[in-house]
């Protein structure tokens, strides 16, 4: 049997076994678990709130939520798609918010380093667990080759399987009837018989009676099975074998591994690492002081005055302790620092404004190069172009511009960081008029993983131009970009408000937008938790129309016929534009989410939609903040361009869903997160229209490749080969399944 076929044939039965094995082993897991495993991880693992745990093969989550219930952050995978479905049910909202789950064959190189190359994986491990496993999987040396990289220096790899002596096919049990001869009565006497030691073919078992499908069992005796974990540099420190005691005997089932108390059972393992990624390196202990001599920007260490409030992000829950910050003056000073970032192995994060609710920008443990310093703005109104720094906010875009009489494509709120948004598409007010952000991009300097600065516009450097278009995050930190501007006079735009049972007329007028918008329109329709001067949920409406109050009040006159509570929308500069929605408090926790939709919108939908959200967050107490809004910004400018002429593949008949949830409490986190994927996937089971279609910037949490890049995903990860090989910029949509 060919090592492809084993793995096939532990994958069939494993899909086959998993409701029966998670019934089985429920929330407390089985007697082994109970009386044998638990007990010894207790005593060998040390977990302290906030350790970093990766639990392999982890079934139903056993492992995984008796490290999350110690605190510790976790990362569980199994080989089984299934098994992983069953342990993500199995947790508490608590244990869910502290458990991040994945697909993971062990027996892949490239899958291993898929997980090495994700942010969890460049941080490093404190512990990785494989409770019995081992013997279900067909080779190890890809898992022993990935353990000095997965751990932290002196970091624990703990394991236990079935003991390799005695309990394998080539291992006979017996029970022998002897006499006493004092008393003359009978007694059993369990042993085993060991036939086959040094070499034995996979066998068939089952690892608990009454499961529905066999499985494959790999033998190895001890000094194959400790010595892959020797070649790959680990030391052993601890060996426990365990034992079942009298009192757990089952008499009614003789063949039971609980009645041989004189044989070993399990045999746990515990190695530790001592060449890892320590979580203090180094380059970490003498306050970073080469890193000071090379960089003269501002560089923050835990406890220097500004380095808390360097951690600040839009939402408070991607909120995470760096080790260093470092806020450079230039690129020339950006180069130095990603030189000793990547010397050090340490990782690190971009952050522009901060605006990602994914935690893309902020990095836990590792270095976070922040561009705020780099923030100079310069308009040629000559050649109707800008050009400014990495750091900027649109605010300033938006205001140098505007000087001029000109303006460009930002985003619809002024105080987001232009990174992030254009590199990912950039769609905003004067997108029906102008395309997207990236449509008008000029060039971009870009510093990248090597060091090199280099220019990207159509003459130089023409498929990182591409890839930046779109995937940018990937490639590079982007230290000043231009873009095309345009003359801009005023515009009418704001907020009109309806009460919830006005959402069938709100929906006809969406439809009517789309059919008869001239170009120089936009328009957003959903629901809001609550509004100034509204008790409760209510529709909100935001228009915009480039022209004079009199001119926008004509087009929205069907929309303003249906009789809204509140009017709000009025003319003015096209920045003000960009500055009607508050940054509002720093400390509340966000939570962003994107998905695409058709036209026409079907009332009946849109309502269930509503319904649905109103009442999550009216029982969770959330709704100040909080909205799911459908976007039509009319797209004949983006679907001009080519679909493969940007990597930026959200190019179709359709627009965007959005959804914002604010909250206070982390008790919370993962009850919004859960809700919040089931509401789009309620969006995109109705809009997805494949080749992408999926606006990258909106999502919170990590999304599949193929729908973040579609059609221009391989041409993407050809040139991340060629500019970043070592996946130095790893923090944004990875362009690799199971990153993030």
């Amino acid at each position: 049997m060919s090592p492809n076929t084993e793995q096939r044939g532990i994958h069939s039965s494993w899909i086959e076994n998993a409701e029966w094995w998670d019934t089985t082993m429920a929330l407390d897991g089985n007697k082994y678990w109970q009386q044998l495993q638990k007990p010894c991880l207790e005593r060998l693992v040390p977990v302290q709130p906030g350790c970093k745990a990766l639990d392999l093969a982890t079934g139903n989550g056993l492992v995984a939520r008796w490290f999350a219930s110690k605190g510790a952050s976790v990362v569980a995978s199994d080989g089984s798609e299934e098994m992983v479905n069953r342990a993500t049910q199995r947790s508490s909202p608590e244990e869910a918010e502290r458990i991040s789950y994945r697909t993971l064959d062990v027996t892949l190189p490239e899958a291993l380093e898929e997980l090495l190359q994700s942010e969890p994986g460049m941080a490093g491990f404190d512990v990785v667990t494989c409770n019995m496993a081992l013997m279900d999987i067909s080779t190890l040396g890809p898992l022993a080759d990935a353990l000095p990289r997965l751990l932290r220096r002196d970091g624990i790899f703990f394991a236990t399987l079935l003991h390799p002596v005695f309990f394998t096919s080539g291992a006979t049990r017996f029970v022998e009837v002897v006499t006493n001869e004092a008393t003359g009565e009978y007694y059993n006497v369990r042993g085993k018989i060991v036939r086959e030691y040094r070499e034995k073919a996979p066998w068939r078992g089952v690892a608990v009676n009454g499961q529905p499908a066999f499985q494959l069992y790999f033998h190895r005796p001890l000094d194959v099975l400790l010595g892959t974990f020797f070649k790959a540099g680990l030391v052993m420190d601890n060996l426990e074998e365990l034992y079942f005691d009298e009192k757990d005997a089952i008499e009614e089932r003789p063949e039971s591994s609980a009645n041989y108390t004189q044989i070993p059972a399990i045999m746990a393992m515990r190695f530790r690492n001592f060449q890892g990624v320590s979580q203090t390196t180094s380059a970490m202990t003498d306050t970073f002081q080469e890193l000071r001599n090379l960089v003269k920007g501002v560089i923050l260490t835990p406890g220097d005055e500004g380095y808390q409030k360097s951690l600040k992000r839009w939402s408070h829950a991607a909120i995470k302790p760096a080790a260093v910050v470092v806020q450079p003056d230039n690129a020339e000073e950006v180069s130095k620092t990603l030189g000793y970032a990547t010397a050090h192995k340490i990782p690190l994060a971009v952050v522009s404004g901060g605006h990602a609710t994914s935690g893309s920008s902020s990095s836990d443990g590792g270095m976070v190069i922040d561009l705020r310093r780099i923030n100079s703005v310069v308009v040629d109104a000559a050649q109707q172009t800008v050009t400014f720094g990495g750091g900027c906010r649109w605010s300033q875009i938006d205001e140098a511009c505007a000087e001029h009489g000109l303006a460009t494509v930002s985003g619809t709120v002024n105080h987001t960081g232009v990174g992030g948004f254009i590199l990912g598409g950039g769609m905003g007010w004067l997108t029906p008029k102008h395309g997207l952000s990236i449509d008008n991009l000029v060039g971009a300097e870009v510093v990248l993983a090597d060091g090199r600065i280099v220019t990207a516009s159509e003459q130089h450097n023409q498929d990182l131009f591409w890839a930046l278009r779109g995937a940018g995050q990937n490639f590079g930190v982007v230290t000043s970009f231009t873009l095309r501007a345009y003359p801009q006079g005023r515009v009418y735009a704001g907020p009109v408000i309806f009460t919830l049972d006005k959402i069938p007329a709100v929906v006809s007028f969406t439809n009517w937008f789309h059919a008869n918008n001239t170009g120089n329109e936009a328009f957003w329709c959903g629901v809001c938790g609550s509004a100034p001067g509204t008790a409760g949920p209510v529709i909100l409406c935001m228009v915009f129309k480039n022209g004079t109050q009199q001119e926008g009040e004509a087009f929205y006159k069907p929309l303003l016929d249906i009789g809204p509570v509140h009017v709000m929308a009025a003319e003015m500069p096209y920045p003000k534009a960009n500055d009607l929605v508050p940054r509002a408090d720093d400390r509340v926790r966000r939570l962003q989410g994107g998905a695409n939709f058709v036209m026409p919108l079907d009332a009946e939908f849109v309502q269930s939609v509503a319904d649905e959200f109103v009442a999550f967050v009216d029982g969770k107490g959330i709704g100040d903040g909080s909205m799911c809004m459908f976007e039509c910004l009319p797209y004949q400018k983006v679907i001009s361009v080519p679909r493969d002429a940007t990597a930026y593949p959200s190019r179709g008949r359709f627009y965007h869903f959005a959804s914002l949830f604010m909250w206070q409490h982390e008790r919370l986190d993962g009850d919004v997160r859960r809700f919040q994927r089931e509401l789009l996937g309620k969006l995109r089971q109705r809009g997805y229209q494949g080749n992408g279609g999926q606006y990258a910037n909106y999502d919170g949490e990590r999304i599949d490749p193929t729908l973040a890049f579609g059609e221009n995903l391989d041409r993407l990860r050809v040139l991340k080969k060629k500019y970043d090989p070592d996946n130095v910029f790893y923090k944004w949509h990875s362009l690799w399944s199971g990153s993030s």
